[in-house]
């Protein structure tokens, strides 16, 4: 698929961490990213959001 639809090459040393990734995902019940989790709260930011805005949300979050 993501040689068709993207043409990428898949990257087998990577596959288990992406299964391993999507597995929390789905265990989480992850709906968008990015969702953060802090001390086991559910964050979601359901607009768009650069690293930097999230940073200072996580640490908004945290204080």
């Amino acid at each position: 698929m993501l040689t068709e639809a993207y043409g990428l090459q898949e990257q087998p040393d990577n596959i288990d961490l992406s299964l391993s990734i999507i597995a929390e995902a789905i265990q989480r019940h992850v709906k968008m990213v990015p969702t953060v989790f802090i001390n086991g709260n559910e964050i979601q930011y359901p607009d768009e959001i650069d690293a930097s805005g999230l940073i200072k949300e996580v640490e908004q979050a945290l204080a």
